[in-house]
């Protein structure tokens, strides 16, 4: 039986390489992604204790010099909060376009997958059907009566 030669094992190779490359890109985006969904959770928080404070500073003696410097706070703290959410939403766009990329790349490696797989197959019924050719020739051959 000869064995079975895939001639695209180059290319395929080639695409198996470019998905992991697509895959380690989409895992960078998405740590990227989960680490500005985690700085915003901070940020969140940071104002809600500086809101729960400035709620307490005036429920009692609340000095008037101090009410600029709470205010000032709270606002850059929501304008910072307010750029973090954009990033975070480029991230999560860069994240899905890094998931596209990488089921791109993983379709054209099927592909190729299912192609080798088909002609392994089709390559084996040939073979098959050689030898059992030959095997009935021998038969014939051997046994076939002579006039």
């Amino acid at each position: 039986m000869k064995p079975f030669v895939f001639r695209l094992d180059a290319v395929l190779m080639l695409r198996e390489s470019e998905k992991q490359v697509a895959f380690d890109a989409y895992g960078v985006a998405i740590r990227k992604r989960q680490k500005l969904e985690e700085t915003c959770h901070q940020t969140s928080q940071y104002l809600h204790k500086l809101r729960e404070i400035i709620a307490q500073q005036r429920q009692s003696v609340f000095p008037a010099a101090l009410q600029p410097a709470f205010m000032n706070e709270l606002q850059d703290g929501e304008e910072n909060l307010q750029n973090q959410l954009k990033q975070l939403a480029r991230a999560e766009q860069t994240e899905q376009e890094k998931l596209d990329a990488f089921l791109e790349a993983k379709t054209r490696v099927d592909v190729l997958e299912k192609l080798k797989q088909k002609r392994r197959s089709s390559h084996q019924y040939a073979q098959y059907k050689e030898e059992e050719k030959e095997l009935d020739d021998l038969v014939n051959a051997r046994y076939a009566p002579t006039f």
